[in-house]
C-alpha cells in the first residue's frame, strides 16, 4: 500500500512544482526521487534479510514508476495552465 502512496506523491509533487512555476523538466526531476527514497527508507527501518537481494531490482522498478508519475503529473500541470493562459475567441 505505501508504494501506491509514493507513486501518488511522486505525480502530486510534480503537479504542484509545476503549477508554482518551476520549469517542467526540474519538477519531473524532482519527482523522480520520490519513490526510489521512498524503497530505500522502507528498507532501512524495516530490514527484511530475504528481500535484500531484490533490492537493485526495487529501485529500478520503483524509479521507473515513479519517473512515470512524475512526468504524467508535470505534464498534466502544464497542460492545465497552458489553456487557462490562452485567450479565448
Amino acid at each position: 500500500m505505501g508504494d501506491i502512496a509514493a507513486v501518488a506523491v511522486a505525480f502530486v509533487l510534480a503537479f504542484a512544482l509545476k503549477a508554482a512555476g518551476l520549469h517542467l523538466a526540474l519538477a519531473w526531476l524532482a519527482s523522480c526521487c520520490v519513490v526510489p527514497a521512498f524503497v530505500l527508507a522502507a528498507e532501512h527501518l524495516f530490514p527484511d534479510s530475504g528481500r535484500a537481494a531484490m533490492l537493485p531490482f526495487a529501485l529500478f522498478v520503483g524509479a521507473v514508476y515513479g519517473a512515470a508519475a512524475g512526468g504524467v503529473g508535470a505534464l498534466f500541470a502544464s497542460l492545465m495552465w497552458k489553456k487557462d493562459a490562452e485567450p479565448d475567441a
